[in-house]
């Protein structure tokens, strides 16, 4: 996911386009962190399934500080990947 969202989304948001209407679709983007994080007890659940009984421990151990702390990371994620996208959006393909 790391991959996904620090290489990737940069790329594609730039690819979708950025301008006209930045601010309104920096508040979309931004909106998606918050589904995220509403989901992000899900996705921990499903990795738990793929690495097996000690990641549901951990999990569990944890409470919902995994939890904040998934959502926080992919929100910080997420900005950079927008900020990225800007910075691709007015670079001269030359310097990509």
């Amino acid at each position: 996911m790391n991959a996904h969202i620090n290489h990737e989304l940069p790329f594609a948001v730039e690819a979708v386009g950025i301008e006209p209407e930045l601010a309104e679709k920096l508040k979309y983007h931004t909106a998606v962190n918050g589904v995220l994080s509403r989901v992000s007890d899900e996705l921990i659940a499903v990795l738990g399934t793929l690495y097996g009984t000690h990641y549901a421990v951990i999990d569990a151990a944890m409470g919902l500080l995994d939890e904040v702390l998934l959502g926080t990371g992919m929100g910080t994620a997420r900005g950079n990947a927008w900020r990225n996208a800007v910075l691709l959006a007015s670079s001269r393909w030359w310097s990509r």
